[in-house]
């Protein structure tokens, strides 16, 4: 029974970890994007996703993945690494 205690302990420790490691990481790429002078709608247009998808990811009503992470790290021409820090 402790194991199972002690396994969903760590479960919750590593998803706060997650949520707070990712809303570090939207912080910075909003960061990126203002010092670009980009609107969401600019930003939507070179990425092609929807507006609503950044705007919702901004307001932290919906998850950015690691993909979507990477791929805003390109198109403002910054390591993915550099989100992170």
């Amino acid at each position: 029974m402790e194991i199972v205690k002690n396994n969903l302990e760590l479960t919750r420790t590593a998803s706060k970890i997650e949520r707070d490691v990712k809303n570090q990481a939207i912080q910075e790429l909003r960061r990126m994007r203002e010092e670009k002078g980009w609107t969401i709608s600019e930003l939507s247009c070179v990425t092609g996703f929807p507006n609503d998808t950044f705007d919702r990811i901004e307001i932290g009503r919906k998850s950015i993945s690691l993909f979507v992470i990477c791929m805003l790290a390109h198109v403002y021409g910054k390591s993915v690494r550099i989100v992170f820090e």
